[in-house]
């Protein structure tokens, strides 16, 4: 279960506003899926209170490649376990983490133990 962490990464609100539940906060932290398999993981993030969820039919690669990956704060994916999905996943979120100090999260331990 990562919505713990991911309210513990999520943007501080505004300093103007005094907030008692984790709601407000969490419709304002940008959520990215990159991979859309069945379009089901919006949905989900959506019942969780995660209204601003970046999750499209597109291809990912491209656009990385074109420089317009969606503005967000954190990845949330569970990557192709096919082809090279989770080396350029991993690479991209890393690359992220680095430069702009975005968390990613993976659901799926297989990433790290193969």
């Amino acid at each position: 279960d990562i919505l713990p962490l991911l309210d513990l990464v999520a943007p501080p609100p505004p300093t103007t506003t005094i907030t008692t539940t984790k709601q407000p906060k969490r419709s304002k932290h940008i959520l990215y899926d990159p991979y859309y398999c069945d379009g089901k993981a919006a949905t989900l993030l959506h019942t969780l209170g995660f209204t601003n969820v970046q999750h499209e039919k597109c291809d990912f690669y491209e656009k990385i490649r074109n420089n317009d990956v969606p503005f967000h704060h954190t990845l949330v994916t569970n990557p192709p376990y096919s082809g090279d999905h989770k080396e350029k996943c991993v690479e991209y979120a890393v690359k992220g983490l680095r430069e702009e100090g975005r968390c990613f999260f993976f659901c799926s331990c297989r990433i790290i133990l193969r």
